[in-house]
């Protein structure tokens, strides 16, 4: 219809508009990609029928994986009005799926698969990332941050991402923990009958509403953990990067970085769920591990390995500052076959696993998204600070 046509004519002229402001420097530090998330998606999002979805990964995923096959069945399933295009990442990219790149969107994709060839992307309106952070791409591909002004781009986040399996695995190393479960197998391998001595003190385990847990970070994810935690009613402290006037339901008291060593100076266990950005690295410094001997807590990190420097937990872990320490993230992953990590009696290492990556964990995010995408709403878990890391 005459209508039609001119709301597609608009929907083009819209963006080809903020993309002229932006090369013409016309706006300066014009953000297209946030600006467009605040407007009503229907003046700015081309009607397709169906509507086409590229799917972009790479070969090695694709060879390793059945996330990928898992991925568009489970849309699919939800969504068989939609329309998939594969696109295979490679060093060489063939004329057609360069064409295909340049018509793109809506992308579904890693960040190491889009990310090579995002200056392709000419229509992208908005790409729904399959990785729950931001900051890997902010630290390791700075040069491509200038492409994120002008599309939508949307992280896998809450309890449909990540967020239940990083609080279900925490959840699983306190109880192991405070039940010395690494002990009772040792017993096992040695056939031993221990039914008492296998405690972690002469006062036996101790059960989660008798903790002081503070947590780094009350986003999206620090959210679903302090969710799931609340039923056992242990003690909560919230460390965030500024004060807040309300309370996230189930945390106790809030702490900003500048004062959180008094939270760790009462706390049983310390998880860390903060990205790695300029104001996080660091930021568990040899001196604040110190201030944490008073308790003596567990350290659990699920956040990113730069936080914390790792021979300083060696430190912590030989003078008694921290009892335990179960990592999950590295500095350099995979971890080197010589730190000392390895071979350190109070360390558990999990290699990067607290996220089942073969389980289609975004779907629920990007259908979720799409429904609020097609009604013109804004849309969730959308990164609109690129150089801020999330």
């Amino acid at each position: 219809s005459t209508w039609g046509l001119l709301y597609y004519s608009f929907s083009d002229n819209m963006l080809s508009l903020l993309n002229l402001l932006k090369n013409y420097n016309l706006a300066r530090n014009f953000n297209t990609g946030r600006f467009i998330n605040r407007l009503p998606l229907q003046i700015i999002k081309k009607k397709m029928s169906p509507i086409r979805i590229h799917f972009v990964y790479t070969q090695e995923y694709k060879q390793h994986s059945r996330a990928v096959e898992n991925i568009r069945e489970s849309i699919l399933e939800k969504r068989p009005d939609l329309e998939f295009v594969d696109v295979i990442q490679k060093e060489a990219m063939d004329s057609i799926s360069v064409n295909e790149l340049r018509q793109a969107r809506i992308v579904i994709g890693s960040p190491d698969a889009v990310l090579p060839n995002l200056e392709l992307y000419n229509n992208l309106v908005w790409w729904q990332s399959t990785w729950d952070g931001f900051d890997i791409i902010s630290n390791q591909f700075p040069d491509k941050l200038h492409h994120f002004n002008r599309f939508l781009f949307t992280r896998v986040g809450g309890p449909n991402g990540c967020g239940k399996d990083m609080a279900e695995s925490v959840i699983g190393w306190i109880i192991a923990n405070e039940r010395n479960f690494r002990g009772i197998l040792a017993n096992q391998l040695q056939r031993k009958w221990v039914n008492r001595f296998y405690m972690v003190s002469s006062n036996g385990f101790r059960n989660i509403n008798q903790l002081s847990i503070t947590i780094l970070g009350l986003g999206d994810i620090g959210q679903c953990l302090v969710d799931s935690l609340r039923g056992f009613n242990p003690k909560i402290y919230g460390i965030v990067s500024r004060e807040r006037d309300e309370k996230y339901p189930g945390v106790s008291e809030y702490f900003t970085t500048e004062n959180m060593i008094e939270a760790f100076s009462k706390s049983d266990y310390i998880i860390n769920i903060l990205p790695s950005t300029d104001q996080t690295r660091g930021l568990l410094s040899r001196s604040v591990l110190e201030t944490c001997a008073n308790k003596s807590p567990v350290f659990i990190n699920i956040g990113r390995g730069d936080i914390v420097n790792e021979l300083d937990i060696v430190e912590a872990l030989d003078k008694q500052w921290l009892s335990t320490a179960i990592l999950d993230v590295f500095a350099t992953e995979p971890l080197p076959i010589d730190n000392p990590l390895w071979s350190h009696p109070k360390v558990i290492i999990s290699p990067h696993s607290v996220c089942n990556n073969s389980r289609c964990h975004g779907v629920d995010v990007f259908l979720e998204n799409l429904e609020l995408f097609e009604a013109g709403k804004p849309l969730n878990y959308v990164v609109d600070n690129v150089y801020r890391g999330y």
